[in-house]
Formats: C-alpha cells, structure tokens, sequence
C-alpha cells in the first residue's frame, strides 16, 4: 500500500489484515499515532520506498501520483496495482454495502452509526476514514460472521462509481472537488447514478430538497428522509457546547435521544445514523449514542482555559468552515475568534477563494498558510495569496511560513477571552500540536520549525519504523507530570525503549541527525525549563530496565530504570546487607550512577563491582569500578554516555529483621527531615566546610516564597512546589538565595540540581 499512512488506507489496511490478507506498506509522510496503529496490528511498513519480493498486488492512494518511486518499481514489476477506492469496491463487492456518501459529515455519521449498531449488538464490519478520540473502536473491524459492512464513499477520485450499496445514506451535496467533476451537473449525476445501483433504500435529508430531485431519476430502492420533517423525524430540544438532545418522532418511537457532541450539522448526522440503525434493527435505544466518543480533528478542543479555548477541526470546504464558525460564535459569543486556516489543493482555493474568503471574515483573525498541495501542482489564481488579496481587511490577516511566526503573531493576538481554530484537511494537525506545545509551556520562546514540520521531522518517523511495538515514541511529550517537582514544558521528541537494540538505535540516529537527548528517570533532582526541550528525551521506564537478578556471592545485576528503594527490598529478600542507604534517595539506579548519589553516609559508588553503558553512537561498554572516575555528585565516564545497568556487591550478609530495621530507621529520619510535597530533593552542593540548608535556615530565608515556589520550612536544602509553580518561579528563589548567602556568608552556592538542556552558568 504506497501511502499505506491516510485516513483512507490506514483503516482498508487494517482491515485486509484482520482479514486474512498480509499487508505492508510505504509512506514517506506518516504521523506517529497511524504508524504504531499499523504496526501494533502487525502491519509491516518499509524505512525505504521499495516493494518486496512477496507482494502481488499494489493499492495506491489519491495522494500519490506514477513519479512516485514504489509506483515505478511496481509498474517496472508488472505488479496488479489498484487505486483505494477500487480496491475498496473490490472488498466489499460480496457484502451488503451500508454506503455513507456526501460532501461533508461523512465520517462523522459512520462514526455515530456504528456506536449505535455497536450497541444494539447488530453484526457488521466496517472501514471508517479517520480515528475515533480515545481509541474507543479501531478505525476498522472485520466480522467474517456478518454480510453487512460499513464504509465511507468518496466522490473525490471518481471511484464512487465502482460501487452497488445495498443502502446508502447522503449526507449532503456540495460541488467540492472542481478538479474531478467540471460543474455541479456532473456531480449531481454521479450521486444519481449511485442512487440506481443502490439496491434497497436510500436515506436522504430534509435539509437538501434537490437530493430529493435527484433521487428521482429512474431508481427503484426506497427513498426514507430524516431531518425535522423527514420519515425519520427529529428536532433539538436542549443543546450545550458538549452534547444536544434530539426529540425523535415519525417512524422513530417517540423518545429522547442525549448525543456527546454539539452543533446543528451533528444533530442532523445524528438523525441519519439513528435512522439507518432503527431501519436495520427494527427498535432504538435511548441510550443509543451516549457512548459515542468522538471523531479526532472534528471539533476536537485541545486546549481550554478561562481565557482561551483551541479548537481543531477538519473543515476545508466553505460550507463546512461556515458552519464551523457559525457554532463557535454561538457557543462563545463574547469571544474574539481567531482563525488559522490551511487551504487543501490549488484547484479547490482557485475554485473557492471568494466562498473561503466570505466564511473566514467571520472571524476576528485571519492566518493563512500556503495552500497543502496533496498531490497537486500550483496554478494560477489557487495559492494563499490570492486568496488573501480577497479578504475583506488585508491587515488583519496573514499568511505565516512558520510556528515561530505564527506563535510570536499569536502571542500579540491572544489578549483577553478567545477561541482558536486550527481548520484545514493537511498537516495544519501539526501545527496545533506544536502551539498548544508552546502554550501549556507558557514561554514566548517557541519550537523553531518550518511548516513541513512533518517533512523535517522524517528523520523520526523513520526511525519509529525501525522500534519494537512495545517501544513508547511521541511529540511534544508533556515532562512535568514525569518529575518530582512537577514543573515544567515538553519535549519535541519522547521515547521509552523496549529494548537495548532499540536504545542504541535512538541514540545512534540521534547523533547522526545532530539531535540533542537527554536521559531522565524518575525526574528527581531535575528541573524541566517552562519552554521544554528541543531535543530527545530517553526514559528506561520499560520493565526491560527494571530487571534484578541475583548472581550469586552477594553481588546482584540491576537494570537502570529500577528505583533504589526496590534494591532494598531484593536486599532483604536475599539477606543482604549494604543497600539500605538508598531508601533515602527518591531516584532509579541510572540518575544515581550519573550523580554519584548518595545519603545517610553511603555513596551509590560504595556498592559498585562494574557498569555497563551506551555511548552516543549507540556503542555497548563494560567499565570496571576501579577504572571509574568519580567527584561529589559526578561520574566522569557517565557525562556524555548513559548507564543501562549495574552489577552492585553487598557489604556483608544479615538477618531479615535486622536489615528491616536499619531500612525503618534511615526512613523515619528521612521523613523527618524532608518536605512530602513536590520536591527535587538538595537544591545546593553543599560547600566546603559547611552545609548548604544550615546556611539558608540561619539566614532565616525558610518559608521564603516566589509564586508557588517556596523554600521548605522543614529543609533549608529544599524548594517545594505548593501547586501551580512554574521552572521560573523556582529558577528565580535560586538565584534570590544565593545572593543572599553570597552577600552574608560569601559562598557562591553551586546547584546539585539539573536544569534540563542548560548550563546554570547561562542562567544564574
């Protein structure tokens, strides 16, 4: 499947594959959620756009054109090929086709339709052009016990014409795809065509009479509307900004429906949906849509606060942003709108740059960016800028070339309550990641990225072809939630490893891509910047680095990713002595190695027969202790590689209780002595001679607060976050108590703690 990474081949090869069929792939642009959806079913997708010896049938997308190379290899081959939308009539020729056509709201009505045969326990399969929020349903299911299938129909690439549906549902019509169809007339005589090859019934709403005047045309299924009027009656009742509830009447039983989804066009998809499903199951339940999760990119908010609410939605023709922003000035009235909008194809822009030009004034704000080309060439009169020479106040719109300047515009823009909307059917997804990124980050220091950011983070989508299943990839990865002092932003790239071959493959990619990692366990002597990291962060969270074992004459192997209090308790399992020190030290064994931590007397380096490491090219090293170089709080051969694990030595052996009660006794102490609340344990070296929390408490600085931030009044040593602190409150009482102690004392306190991606020399 070339372009195996589209909401319209993704779901079809999911759905080949539970099917019986084996299935790989190539996509040269892929988002990482598709990617390990595919991969997690056991879908193979190739690093390199080559086909291999075993494939003997190709199936394109729309997207692709024959320059594409997997397309030259198969032709060169001899190779069956076959576009999507055939290759979907092929799979559903002998089922009873339940066929979801029309210009927009497709792909919500089959979503809604299918929770709603899902819980009247009807048997079907289906193939649905998107995914469902939450990972509530897989974009695809095969049922190989069920004649009924479901799917979604697509006017754009003329394919539509390859299908006989047993019923048909329409949405709606508009002329949206100028590029296939020259006029409306044609189009209209496309839908009339499949409205002949439909073989029982056809549902049509009320709201579009001339779909009415079309079915007309010499067809001999049934014709059954749905809307106010309709066969299939139903009005609102009662409507908020997350779900309405529709009074149904006509040949529905009278009863009230709740639907989790707001707007008039969503009640109307509704009613369609609730329809087809009494029409197939001959009874409704009241609760037949209430666990209807979702589509993504359909009215997905992905931010809200008291003053700002973002909104992602997938709109790209007129009628859909029309209706977009009619609900949004409905439900927000006092809100200024701010709008970015990312024109799909040269040819539709060309054909509706007055139609888009005439729903987006609406908006307070106007950013544009270049047009998403799917597989199109630029023309004349079809680019942003014409459609931008169109609006009706030049000066409040724009078009921006990157997240920098769409975040600097923004950041001008967003002064008082406001809704922004991310719309467009390409990568503009992307783009609303990256500024809700830098939002939660609440920093104007923003991602530098060009608008393909896709395209420029390829080397990461590459890569994730090349990880185990079970390795976790991500974007814009939130890391105060994976700290102990719970602050600051994410991190552009986030990977968990499963494996030690998959760690020295991050690393070894990385380096070659000249991309900055960093290493994090439990987070608990680190401070995240409020603007996150622009590099790698690496976590051995996987239970692969959480592995004891025991080898016998008091020495045991520990993998990086094991908390030290689990140590512990394998010491007192086995009776071994040496390692109660490190109950007291909240970190895993890798953040101890590289800081030589150490409490209650004991250093981790105490403990130490020999390391094993990774360099940055993702080289594997075995390191004797003797041959380690180690300072207060460093470890020399651990500063620009990482510790994947550790062979540790007991000092002696000793009875359970015994070892119990020296662990019990080091906690009491440490409980007494340090705050319970967010913490990253010591903030200060302590300097020679004296003892850094002794200095701050006689200098009375406890109890000292900046925003949430304040020094703990139990530990001078600490700073505790009191809910809500950002990196910059607890960056700033840093620096106000080492001025306070270099003025009094005349120490320069030295930070133990991390600052993520940062020399503290830049900041203090």
């Amino acid at each position: 499947m070339i372009g195996i990474g589209g909401m319209g081949m993704a779901p079809l090869a999911l759905y080949l594959q539970s099917g019986g069929h084996k299935i790989s792939g190539y996509d040269d642009n892929i988002s990482n959620p598709i990617s390990n959806l595919l991969m997690n079913n056991d879908i193979s997708i190739e690093s390199e756009p080559e086909i291999s010896k075993d494939i003997d049938t190709v199936i394109y997308s729309s997207a692709i054109n024959e320059a594409h190379p997997c397309y030259r290899v198969a032709i060169e081959r001899g190779l069956p090929i076959l576009k999507r939308g055939v290759m979907l009539a092929n799979t559903v020729a002998d089922k009873k086709l339940i066929a979801i056509v029309g210009s927009h709201g497709k792909t919500t009505t089959s979503g809604m339709l299918i929770a709603a045969l899902e819980k009247e326990g009807f048997k079907f399969s289906y193939i649905l052009g998107a995914l469902f929020n939450g990972n509530y349903y897989l974009p695809a299911k095969f049922d190989g016990g069920s004649e009924w299938i479901i799917a979604e129909i697509d006017e754009s690439d003329g394919t539509i014409n390859e299908f006989s549906p047993e019923i048909t549902l329409t949405t709606n019509l508009d002329w949206d795809h100028p590029d296939q169809y020259r006029n409306l007339d044609e189009l209209e005589n496309t839908f009339g065509r499949l409205f002949q090859r439909t073989e029982k019934s056809v549902f049509l709403p009320t709201d579009y009479k001339y779909l009415g005047q079309i079915s007309q045309r010499n067809i001999t299924a049934e014709r059954l509307s749905f809307g106010k009027d309709g066969d299939y009656a139903g009005k609102i009742v009662r409507q908020s900004r997350k779900n309405l509830s529709l009074q149904l009447s006509g040949r529905f039983s009278k009863c009230e429906v709740s639907v989790p989804v707001p707007g008039y066009f969503n009640a109307i998809n509704a009613l369609g949906a609730l329809a087809v499903t009494h029409y197939l199951t001959t009874h409704l339940n009241k609760q037949s849509l209430e666990l209807f999760p979702g589509i993504r990119r359909r009215q997905t908010i992905l931010y809200s606060s008291s003053q700002l609410t973002i909104f992602e939605d997938y709109a790209h023709h007129p009628e859909e942003i029309g209706s977009l922003l009619k609900f949004i000035r409905e439900d927000y009235p006092d809100n200024q709108i701010i709008i970015v909008f990312q024109p799909h194809r040269y040819s539709r822009t060309l054909y509706y740059k007055k139609e888009f030009a005439e729903v987006l004034k609406k908006a307070n704000v106007i950013y544009l960016l270049n047009v998403y080309e799917a597989n199109e060439s630029p023309c004349e009169g079809g680019t942003s800028i014409d459609l931008l020479t169109l609006l009706p106040n030049v000066s409040r719109g724009r078009i921006v070339n990157s997240i920098e300047e769409l975040s600097n515009n923004l950041e001008r823009k967003l002064k008082g309550p406001s809704v922004l909307l991310f719309v467009g059917a390409g990568d503009i997804n992307e783009w609303a990641k990256a500024v809700v990124a830098i939002i939660k980050n609440k920093s104007p220091k923003v991602i530098n990225c060009k608008q393909r950011m896709s395209k420029d983070g390829k080397w990461w989508i590459d890569l994730s072809h090349k990880m185990d299943k079970q390795t976790k990839i991500a974007d814009f990865e939130s890391l105060a939630n994976k700290t102990t002092l719970k602050v600051g932003g994410n991190t552009r790239y986030y990977a968990e490893p499963a494996s030690e071959k998959d760690l020295r493959v991050l690393l070894n990619e990385s380096n070659k891509n000249k991309i900055q990692v960093y290493f994090i366990g439990r987070g608990s002597n680190l401070i995240v910047p409020d603007e996150g990291f622009q590099g790698l962060v690496v976590r051995l969270n996987h239970n692969y680095w959480k592995q004891i074992r025991p080898l016998g004459d008091g020495r045991i192997w520990v993998g990086a990713g094991v908390r030290l209090n689990k140590i512990c308790v394998e010491g007192i399992k086995l009776g071994l002595t040496g390692f109660e020190f490190l109950e007291g030290i909240p970190g895993t064994l890798g953040g101890s190695l590289r800081m030589n931590a150490g409490a209650m007397g004991g250093w981790i380096f105490d403990i130490v027969d020999e390391i094993q490491l990774v360099t940055w090219e993702g080289e594997l090293k075995n390191i004797k202790r003797k041959d380690v170089h180690i300072s207060y709080r460093a470890c020399e051969e651990l500063k620009n590689t990482v510790a994947i694990g550790a062979t540790l030595h007991a000092t002696s052996s000793a009875e359970e209780i015994t070892i119990k009660n020296k662990i019990k006794s080091f906690s009491s102490i440490r409980k007494s002595s340090q705050p319970r609340e967010p913490s990253a344990g010591c903030i200060f070296k302590n300097p020679e001679g004296s003892y850094a929390g002794q200095i701050i408490d006689e200098l009375g600085l406890k109890g000292r607060k900046i925003g949430a931030a304040q020094i703990s009044k139990l530990h001078g040593n600490f700073i505790i976050n009191r809910g809500g602190a950002t990196s910059k409150d607890i960056i700033s009482l840093i620096k106000d108590i080492r001025r306070e102690v270099k003025a009094n004392r005349g120490f320069d306190l030295e930070p133990e703690v991390l600052l993520m991606g940062k020399n503290w020399n830049e900041v203090l």
